[in-house]
């Protein structure tokens, strides 16, 4: 049984999570239909974050994040510079 299996007994039917094949928290499905806020998007584990959530939970709704002007760069820029020019 996972480390944390206790926990998820009484997480799961507070959160809707449920238990992928390995016996761990699927974590696509607890995002499916939700929408996600990011800080710190464009930092390193950000990127990780925003990568892993468009590539693994393809059923999240939407994803926003909060960009702060930084250096004299507006957040626009910076979202383009980091992120290619997505839509």
């Amino acid at each position: 049984m996972a480390p944390f299996s206790k926990l998820i007994e009484f997480v799961e039917p507070q959160c809707g999570l449920s238990l992928g094949p390995s016996n761990e928290p699927d974590v696509a499905s607890f995002f499916a239909g939700k929408s996600v806020f990011i800080t710190g998007a464009t930092g390193f584990v950000g990127k990780v974050l925003v990568e892993k959530l468009l590539r693994s939970c393809s059923d999240v709704d939407k994803i926003f994040i909060l960009v702060r002007p930084k250096r004299g760069v507006d957040p626009v820029t910076r979202i383009q510079k980091e992120f290619g020019n997505c839509e």
